[in-house]
Parts: C-alpha cells; sequence; structure tokens
C-alpha cells in the first residue's frame, strides 16, 4: 500500500471521481507539472498583482495550460510579454498555451480562488502572429489548424509549441499528402513551423493524381486523410517497419519498439540527427498485422534482423531500443556479430538484463497504466473492471488518432505486453563485447527495487559503455524535455563513428 498523490472524491452515483492531486500537480502532454511554479515566474512581472494557473481540456483529449492573469494597478497584461518572460524561465512544456486577463479572480466564500470557476478562454488556441504568405503556406496552415485545432497563428509559430506531438505528426503528414504537398514525418520534427516546412516540401511526383490536383483546405481533406495514410508507405502507423526518416546517405539507424509493440515514440528522434541519417522503426508483426505471437526473445531478433537485411543486406547496422525494445536490439546485435556482420552504434534506453524477474502488472494495471498514457485515470471509470472497450471508446471520444488501430488491435496489444513480459523473464543474454550506449532513467525497477542498474549488466557485458543519466521517468524518456538530452547524445555517438569510419559506408 502507497500514497499515489490522486485526490478523488464520491459523486452523487457513489463511484469515485478522479479531481486532482494533494502535491497539486498536472499532468499535460505527459508531463508533470506544478502550477504554482508558473504562476511564481507570471507573478514577478510588475505588470501582474496575480496570477493563476491551470490544465483544462476545453477540446476533448486537448489538455493545456491557461494561466489567469490579474494586472497590476494602472498596467494591462500583455499576453505576449508574458509568454516571453515565461519562455526565459520556464522549460517550454511549462509555458501556458494562453494567457487570459481578468478584472478580478473569482473567489470561493472562504477567500480562496475558486478555480472551478474560472472561464474558458473565448479564443481557444489562438496564436498571433504571421499569416500565410503564399498558397503552399495557406494550405499547410489550414490541415495544420484541423490537427490541432486552432484558430489563428502565425506561420512562423514553433508547431510544437502549440500542441504538436508523434501522433499529431502522423494526421499533419497525411493531412499534407492529401492536400497535393509531400512531406514526411522526419520533416515535420526538423522544419517546426509552416513556414519552415513550407520550404521543405516537395510536389507529388508527376503522374500521381496529386500532381494534378490543387492544394485544398484543411477541412476538405482532413476527413479522409487517415484512410489515404494506409496507401502511403512513409505515413503508414500500422507498417511493420515504419520509414521515420527514409532519406540520407548514411546507415540507417534501426528503431526496436518496446513492450507495446509500437515505434511511434521514435519520431520525434529524427529532429535531433543529422539530415542525411536514415531511421526505420521496428514495429511488432503481431500486432501490426496480426502475426502469431513470438516464443523468445531470440526469436523475436532473429525475424528483426531478417527484416532489417531487406532495408540494408550488409551492414554496418546501427541499432537502438527503448525499454523492452533494448533487449531486443542487444540479441540482435549478438545474432549480427555472430553472422560476422558490423554492428555500429548500440543504444539502449533504460533496458537491463534480469533473467527470472518478471514484471507482475496484471490486465487491470495495464489497462490503468494505458489510461493514465493517454491522459486519463483509472478512476473515471469507478470500481469495476476495464476493459479493452473501456480504452478504446475513450480514444474515440477524444478524437485520437490511435483510435485507427481498432479495438482488435487493441485487445491484441495488451496481450502482446504481458506475453512480452513473460519473454523477458526467461531470456539469458549471451556476452557481448563491442560498445554499447546507456541511458539509464531515475526509476526504481519494474519490482519496485532500487539497486545499480548499470551494474546489472556487468555479468553479460564486457565492452566499452557509454553511460548518460537522465532526470526522468521510464515512461518518459522518448518525451520532449528528456529527449532534447537523449537526442544529441545519440547523434554526437553517430557522428564520431561515422568520422572513424571514412565519413560512413553507404
Amino acid at each position: 500500500m502507497f500514497r499515489t498523490g490522486d485526490v478523488v472524491k464520491w459523486d452523487a452515483d457513489g463511484n469515485l471521481r478522479h479531481i486532482g492531486r494533494s502535491d497539486g500537480q498536472v499532468r499535460v502532454n505527459g508531463f508533470r507539472i506544478a502550477p504554482g511554479e508558473v504562476e511564481a515566474v507570471l507573478a514577478r512581472e510588475p505588470s501582474v498583482d496575480r496570477a493563476v494557473v491551470v490544465a483544462r481540456e476545453d477540446r476533448p483529449g486537448d489538455v493545456r495550460l491557461v494561466a489567469y492573469v490579474v494586472p497590476a494597478e494602472g498596467a494591462a497584461a500583455d499576453p505576449a510579454a508574458l509568454d516571453k518572460a515565461a519562455r526565459s524561465a520556464l522549460a517550454t512544456y511549462m509555458v501556458p498555451a494562453v494567457y487570459v486577463p481578468l478584472d478580478a479572480l473569482p473567489l470561493t466564500p472562504d477567500g480562496r480562488v475558486d478555480r472551478a470557476a474560472l472561464p474558458a478562454p473565448e479564443e481557444t488556441r489562438a496564436v498571433a502572429g504571421t499569416p500565410p504568405r503564399d498558397a503552399t503556406e495557406a494550405a499547410l496552415h489550414d490541415v495544420v489548424a484541423e490537427v490541432l485545432g486552432l484558430s489563428r497563428f502565425g506561420v512562423e509559430q514553433n508547431l510544437f509549441d502549440v500542441g504538436m506531438d508523434s501522433m499529431k505528426s502522423l494526421r499533419l503528414v497525411s493531412g499534407a499528402r492529401a492536400a497535393g504537398l509531400e512531406i514526411t514525418i522526419a520533416d515535420v520534427f526538423v522544419h517546426q513551423s509552416v513556414a519552415a516546412l513550407a520550404g521543405s516540401c516537395r510536389p507529388e511526383p508527376v503522374g500521381t493524381e496529386a500532381a494534378d490536383t490543387a492544394p485544398r483546405s484543411g477541412a476538405e481533406v482532413m476527413a479522409g486523410a487517415l484512410a489515404s495514410a494506409a496507401e502511403l508507405d512513409l505515413t503508414d502507423p500500422f507498417s511493420a517497419m515504419l520509414s521515420i526518416n527514409p532519406a540520407g546517405s548514411r546507415p540507417p539507424v534501426f528503431c526496436v519498439h518496446g513492450g507495446v509493440g509500437f515505434s511511434l515514440p521514435y519520431l520525434p528522434l529524427a529532429q535531433h540527427l543529422d539530415p542525411e541519417q536514415p531511421i526505420y522503426g521496428i514495429q511488432a508483426p503481431c500486432v501490426v498485422d496480426f502475426a502469431p505471437l513470438p516464443g523468445s526473445i531470440e526469436e523475436i531478433a532473429t525475424d528483426y534482423v531478417r527484416m532489417i537485411k531487406k532495408v540494408r543486406p550488409q551492414g554496418p547496422y546501427h541499432l537502438l531500443g527503448w525499454s523492452f525494445g533494448g533487449t531486443i536490439v542487444y540479441e540482435m546485435a549478438l545474432q549480427l556479430r555472430r553472422a560476422g556482420e558490423e554492428v555500429g552504434v548500440l543504444s539502449v534506453l533504460d533496458a537491463y538484463p534480469r533473467t527470472g524477474v518478471p514484471d507482475d502488472r496484471e490486465e487491470q494495471s495495464l489497462f490503468a497504466w494505458l489510461l493514465e498514457g493517454i491522459g486519463h485515470h483509472r478512476s473515471e471509470f469507478g470500481d469495476r473492471d476495464l476493459t479493452i472497450g473501456d480504452i478504446f471508446e475513450t480514444l474515440r471520444k477524444d478524437r485520437s488518432p490511435l483510435a485507427e488501430m481498432g479495438e482488435r488491435r487493441m485487445e491484441r496489444m495488451v496481450d502482446l505486453m504481458a506475453h512480452h513480459q513473460t519473454l523477458k523473464s526467461l531470456y539469458a543474454p549471451g556476452r557481448y563485447d563491442g560498445k554499447m550506449q546507456l541511458f539509464v532513467s531515475e526509476s526504481p525497477l519494474s519490482d519496485g527495487e532500487r539497486t545499480d542498474k548499470v551494474g546489472l549488466w556487468g555479468p553479460v557485458f564486457d565492452g566499452p559503455m557509454d553511460v548518460h543519466h537522465i532526470a526522468c521517468t521510464h515512461d518518459e524518456m522518448m518525451s520532449r524535455a528528456p529527449l532534447s538530452e537523449i537526442g544529441p547524445a545519440i547523434a554526437a555517438e553517430l557522428d564520431r563513428w561515422h568520422a572513424e569510419h571514412e565519413g560512413g559506408r553507404s
């Protein structure tokens, strides 16, 4: 038994409803944020008398920070100036999305701020800035507005500051393609504004239907965008080999999925790597194609080695894996070396050899974990058992792109998560004497034990190890803030390898 920090209350039907956290923290885009820290920064501004920051969900599935400010006497609250102050003092993920000036804050009878009575912003997701300057920018602007639910924003605005993420990038790419503009997933993460994306756009190849079609508005094309994405290899989220950035002259990096079977979390990695660095994400065939469940870690690695050889018949091979994926890429490296192939950079993110120590999360715990991952809480469903249908319906109501996987594929994903836990507990890794780059989170091991996680590699690893300790939890490693440290470290190691091997062999 332990305290989670979550606060609930009984509703009129006798169910528990999640209302917040006792430590005042909120969760926005996967990050835990203390609103008080943001309020303190805003309150330091001479133009501000009082500031209150809350997390609002005015659009289903779109949680954002909203700052309410009461101007100091004789002053006016300037949202642009407040935003500049916040960005100079806070991490990007802590910067409010909207600033709402108020004459006074609503109060409860006992004089405290009545946060429930704070008004919804009149202009939802409006961001000032330069309007589109040509037809390409206008078409992209419309698609982005539809994807992010923005009413207006500037073409120089960083899209990741106003809600863009990995899943929404898929909608953006497929929507742009449907509008006759060719961009890739990697483009979204490298060129992070409409203006920059417009500069990177390439017309569809001559002879395709899109080549003869003028760009249409985002509202027209978004309805069928995900359906058309299934026909585009580079934007199909359910492809066994996800092409994150297929272009470039360097040997590719092959990223292996974690326990859930999907490689979508690796999409933001592209912005940190050299434009000439191809990146592919391997996704579990038993989820994306309903193939039979694998029998062992070794079997998975053998299948994935076969997959990467279809992309690149001969080495060198760069391998990267987070969590369960780290275990797989380690075994792939062993098999490739035994076959006489060269392994380049091996990057392992928070994965450790622990034979005979299964993760004991049972089905209901997995469901609760999935809910938290999509911004919801177990208590929203009362004390009854959760079902796959609950998860799927929540995604559908939130208009999440993840709902596109369908209930059957989602059920398969949960089965695979449990199966992966069993396979990992049975895996006895061989000895490896190549170099490994290891990223270590602050999380304890799955059984709650706090130990020297790096030391767990000692009995099986004989080569040089480059260890990076990252100030985040295990589940946050591919989030924006930790990735801003992890990505450049991986890029530097790839660049080092490239320089040492005569500019890289293609």
